[in-house]
């Protein structure tokens, strides 16, 4: 898996993105918000202004 997630990314750096699917699964949601955090913590990966 590691060539093609790196050959993906540089590619992804001339076609405006590109990469692989990615997949979570919440085993136990105490308080009902486990899968908007999951959604968060994905897109907080593409922030460019990232602390």
């Amino acid at each position: 898996m590691g060539p093609s997630v790196r050959r993906l990314y540089v590619r992804g750096k001339d076609i405006n993105g590109a990469g692989i699917y990615a997949s979570f699964a919440v085993h136990l949601d105490v308080d009902g918000r486990a899968t908007d955090v999951a959604l968060a913590w994905s897109l907080n990966q593409f922030r460019e202004d990232k602390d």
